[in-house]
């Protein structure tokens, strides 16, 4: 295996590293009672996951939010990244070690 090889391996790991560490998140709101599951996604840190309360002039909680993490969007990514590893290593294999 040559140095560009190498290199692009490395950069693959690193870049699904960065997909676990960093997933993504459906904020789930907690108003009135009601829980209601948002279509926005956000990307955090997987131990910092999104929390919030807003609360009036009061003190009075008006509404919650938490999140979890979107499984579906997650595993989509991981096949992204295996079907990019697929290609990524198909086009290892033809690259030649310089003369």
């Amino acid at each position: 295996m040559n140095k560009n090889q190498r290199k692009i391996i490395l950069v693959g790991i690193a870049l699904i590293i960065f997909s676990v560490i960093i997933p993504p998140w459906k904020e789930i709101y907690f108003t009135e009672g009601k829980k209601t599951e948002s279509e926005t996604i956000v990307y955090k840190f997987i131990l910092n996951p999104p929390k919030e309360e807003y609360k009036n002039n009061n003190g009075q909680v008006l509404a919650v939010i938490r999140g979890r993490i979107d499984s579906t969007r997650l595993l989509l990514e991981w096949l992204e990244w295996v079907f990019v590893g697929i290609i990524t290593g198909a086009f290892l294999l033809y690259i030649k070690k310089p003369a």
